[in-house]
C-alpha cells in the first residue's frame, strides 16, 4: 500500500547548518569521491576538497557537461556527442568515444558498462574499451535520468520510470507519470524518483509503489541514495534541496538559499557528507551526524 506524506509539514533531528560556496560558474552534474568534490561545468571537470579547495581541473572538449559517473578506477563525462574517461584517482585521460549522436543527460555505471541516457530517447551502452554495445529506445522524449545496478536499470522520461533488465534489454516494471531523475538503493530493492513535485519510492522486485512524499514546491530533479539506503536527497526547481528518511519518509533537513535550480545532489562516500548543487554553480555542503 502507497503511503502518502506530506514532508513539507515534519522536520527531524537538525544537522550542522550548510555552507555554500561556488567554485565553477555554471555546474551540471556533481559526485564525490573519497576525498573529494567533482564537478562537471563547461569545457571541464573541477575537483575540488571537501573544504573548497580546487584541486585540479580536467579539460572536457565538448561544452557543458550534463552528466558524470564515478566507476572502479574510471571517472566519466557526458555532453553532447563526447564521452570522456578518465582513469582515477589519476587523472589522466583514458578515451574518448565520439560521434553517437546525441546529447548525454545522464550516466549510469553497471559493473562494466557505463550507460547514458540520450536526449533522443535512446539508452547506449558502453564498453570500457570505447564500443557501443548496444543501444535501445527506451522514451519517447529525452531519457532525464538513468540508474542502475548489475541485473537491473531504471529510466526516467516524460512519459513513465521505468525497470529494465540488464541482460534482455526487457521492461519488467512501469511506473506512470513524468519522472525526472531515478537512484537505486545500494542493495537494489528500491528505486527512488523524482515526480513532478513528489518523490517516490517504488519495490524493485514487484514493482509496488511504497512511499509518495510531496518533497518540494516545484519538479524534483534530483534524487539519491545515501550509502547506507536509510535517507534519500533531493533537488528541485524550486531552489532547494531535501533530506528524506527512507522507509518513514520524514524531513530531515532542508536546504534552502540557492540562487538556482537544483540540479545535483550526492552523498559521500561514507554517507558524511551530503553535497546539493545548484545550475549557477552554487554547491551546498552539510555535514550529516
Amino acid at each position: 500500500m502507497t503511503l502518502i506524506l506530506v514532508g513539507l509539514l515534519a522536520l527531524g533531528a537538525s544537522c550542522a547548518e550548510p555552507v555554500f560556496l561556488r567554485p565553477v560558474p555554471w555546474l551540471g552534474d556533481l559526485v564525490i569521491a573519497e576525498q573529494s568534490l567533482v564537478l562537471g561545468s563547461t569545457g571541464q571537470v573541477v575537483e575540488m576538497s571537501y573544504h573548497g579547495e580546487i584541486l585540479r581541473v580536467l579539460p572536457f572538449p565538448a561544452g557543458q557537461i550534463q552528466a558524470l559517473a564515478l566507476g572502479p578506477g574510471f571517472l566519466a563525462a557526458g555532453g553532447w556527442n563526447l564521452l570522456r574517461l578518465w582513469t582515477w584517482p589519476a587523472g589522466e585521460i583514458l578515451l574518448d568515444i565520439l560521434g553517437f549522436g546525441t546529447m548525454i543527460k545522464d550516466l549510469a555505471v553497471a559493473d562494466s558498462l557505463i550507460l547514458a541516457a540520450g536526449a533522443d530517447g535512446r539508452v547506449l551502452a558502453f564498453s570500457l574499451s570505447g564500443e557501443v554495445l548496444w543501444s535501445m529506445r527506451a522514451h519517447e522524449g529525452t531519457v532525464w535520468g538513468i540508474a542502475a545496478t548489475s541485473k537491473l536499470f531504471a529510466t526516467a522520461g516524460s512519459d513513465r520510470a521505468a525497470l529494465w533488465d540488464l541482460e534482455s534489454k526487457k521492461e519488467v516494471h512501469t511506473f506512470p507519470g513524468r519522472t525526472w531523475e531515478v537512484d537505486f538503493s545500494p542493495d537494489g530493492f528500491l528505486l527512488a524518483g523524482g515526480a513532478g513535485k513528489i518523490l517516490k519510492l517504488w519495490d524493485t522486485a514487484l514493482g509496488l509503489s511504497l512511499l509518495e512524499i510531496w518533497a518540494h514546491e516545484s519538479c524534483t530533479v534530483a534524487v539519491a541514495f545515501s550509502p547506507d539506503g536509510r535517507k534519500v536527497a533531493t533537488g528541485s526547481l524550486d531552489q532547494s534541496a531535501a533530506l528524506w528518511d527512507a522507509e518513514s519518509g520524514q524531513l530531515l533537513e532542508r536546504i534552502t538559499g540557492f540562487p538556482a535550480i537544483v540540479r545535483a545532489v550526492g552523498f559521500s562516500p561514507d554517507g558524511r557528507l551530503l553535497a546539493a548543487g545548484a545550475e549557477d554553480g552554487t554547491i551546498a555542503l552539510l555535514r550529516l551526524p
